[in-house]
């Protein structure tokens, strides 16, 4: 290598190159390099060469790798991520073969450097660690379903793949998620999430609401089948009110059975309280849970709605409302008239 080429290049590893402080070319030289670029590393060898180059040299010059990467921080402000990330999002809207080409090389790049695959592993979990980062993963990528539903098809399709190929994969995915179904902090914290997720999209509820309906009605055997998996993962029935209606029952014997915690499904319903003699069955209704705000109707229609499709099954059905429990002498009264007929 020349004297002059080797100043140049040393000038340029040490950022006092005219690009490096900021006298960036023009637009025209700029897409002329990009162009020549792409023509060069249109095959794939001319990759594999520039990456073991790159590789040899930053192995032997440490120092060079942490100064390259400071000056990419730098350089990569918030507003020229943006940028870029728009423009990279046009380019794969218009074309979309170049996505999906891209994204496969992305595969067979981590297949080939598996090293490469577990640091990007941790780094991704440092990130889900943050509830921000969280949220804002959780919006773009519902929105990007939204208007690409055969991407989301897909990506179900390849996780299935996946699932089949590495059996394990799944059982250590089934420990984690008993694991955070059996802490009461992840309930509390998940619902309220669904809290304010369903109080500030209430058509979202709607559209899960009738989803699932045509779900299970298309599928009967899966309602047991879920009911079966929530009666082994949920540890934390009954809850507070459930309890005071049990002790009220018991210190009274009135012969009612709690059956909230799963055991039992009637229809595609699991009842709170029953007698299976007497064909009655005591439901108690949560304000919130069963509240227009999450029903979408009035509580009376609500009510009415789940006696008559007890009724339909041969049941006999009361309701008792949260907000009733702050009186239970009147709860007593009600249930003994109730059992009496």
């Amino acid at each position: 290598m020349k004297k002059e080429k080797r100043d140049v290049l040393g000038r340029w590893q040490k950022g006092s190159h005219p690009w490096i402080e900021g006298k960036h070319h023009s637009l025209k030289a700029r897409k002329l390099m990009s162009k020549f670029a792409r023509a060069r590393f249109a095959k794939p060898e001319e990759h594999k060469k520039q990456y073991r180059r790159l590789k040899k040299y930053y192995a032997s010059h440490p120092g060079a790798l942490k100064e390259m990467s400071k000056r990419a921080k730098k350089y990569w402000t918030p507003a020229r991520k943006a940028v870029k990330s728009k423009e990279v999002k046009e380019y794969f809207k218009k074309h979309p073969e170049a996505g999906k080409a891209h994204a496969e090389q992305i595969r067979r790049h981590y297949t080939q450097h598996p090293e490469l695959s577990e640091e990007y592993i941790l780094k991704m979990q440092k990130y889900w660690k943050s509830a921000s980062w969280r949220r804002r993963m959780g919006k773009t990528k519902r929105r990007f379903y939204e208007k690409h539903p055969e991407w989301q098809l897909e990506q179900s399709e390849r996780i299935k793949r996946f699932a089949k190929e590495h059996p394990e994969w799944i059982k250590e995915h089934s420990r984690k998620m008993r694991k955070w179904l059996e802490s009461p902090e992840y309930h509390k914290r998940l619902s309220d999430i669904r809290k304010e997720f369903f109080r500030k999209n209430p058509e979202e509820r709607k559209r899960i609401g009738e989803r699932s309906r045509k779900y299970y009605a298309e599928h009967p055997e899966a309602i047991e089948n879920w009911m079966k998996t929530m009666n082994k993962l949920l540890h934390i029935m009954p809850n507070k009110q459930e309890q005071k209606l049990i002790d009220l029952f018991r210190r009274n014997k009135i012969p009612l059975k709690y059956v909230g915690d799963y055991s039992i499904t009637i229809g595609r319903s699991n009842p709170d309280f029953i007698n299976f003699k007497k064909k009655k069955i005591v439901e108690h209704f949560g304000v919130y849970w069963h509240g227009k705000k999450h029903t979408g109707t009035s509580r009376k229609r609500h009510e009415v709605a789940k006696i008559k499709e007890y009724a339909k099954l041969g049941y006999n059905c009361l309701v008792i409302w949260e907000d009733e429990l702050s009186d239970m002498n009147n709860v007593l009264k009600k249930v003994k008239k109730f059992m009496k007929y």
